[in-house]
């Protein structure tokens, strides 16, 4: 039987942020038009527990499987990387974590939430709010939010800080706010998130 896995940054280590991580991206993907492609979500806690349990999943998947990876870029990503849909090149950099590209793996396996996750919510300040409820604090994203990849990862945690009224929460607050967003809007903002979502469509 063929089977489908993604490998996510995120979860933390209880087993209540891990459910939560699932369940966010579950209901994200399942927005997107995943249902009936929809991948095993494993949510591994850190980028290197991602990256290890990737590897490991890679060596011992049959042919046909499919194991992918989705990690925060951390930094902002080459032009010439993102032109040439080369995450592994970003992820090689000491800047990005210094993660080589593993030995059977694909550019297609590896996917990047640029520059993190967070960013994704500000593309859609609506869900954001949802996400959020009465702590929101109406912000403004800079350039309009209309490339949040042009963001650094310093100024979305700040954004971020302020939407939740100085009370953000990246474990127990980001995965509800993540269920709560227009994947149409993510994909219109950031090209990463949109080769992403193309490639989970599949």
């Amino acid at each position: 039987m063929v089977t489908r896995s993604l490998f996510v940054e995120g979860g933390g280590d209880q087993r209540i942020l891990e459910d939560e991580c699932r369940k966010g991206f579950r209901i994200f993907l399942e927005k997107a038009g995943c249902s009936g492609r929809m991948p095993r979500i494993i949510a591994c806690g850190g980028r290197s527990q991602a990256m290890d349990s990737f590897q490991t999943a890679l060596r011992g998947k049959k042919d046909g499987d499919k194991v992918h990876l989705l990690v925060d870029s951390e930094c902002a990503v080459d032009a010439a990387h993102t032109a040439n849909q080369k995450p592994w090149d970003h992820l090689a950099q000491a800047s990005a974590g210094g993660f080589a590209k593993p030995d059977g793996a694909t550019d297609c396996d590896a996917h990047l939430m640029v520059e993190c996750m967070e960013s994704w919510f500000l593309a859609d300040l609506p869900g954001l709010q949802k996400g959020l409820g009465k702590v929101y604090a109406r912000i403004t994203v800079p350039h309009g939010g209309g490339n949040v990849e042009l963001l650094t990862k310093a100024q979305v945690m700040e954004l971020m800080e302020r939407a939740a009224s100085g009370r953000y929460s990246k474990g127990g607050q980001s995965f509800k706010i993540l269920a709560q967003l227009d994947p149409s809007q993510v994909e219109n903002k950031s090209v990463w998130a949109k080769r992403f979502l193309d490639e989970m469509r599949k």
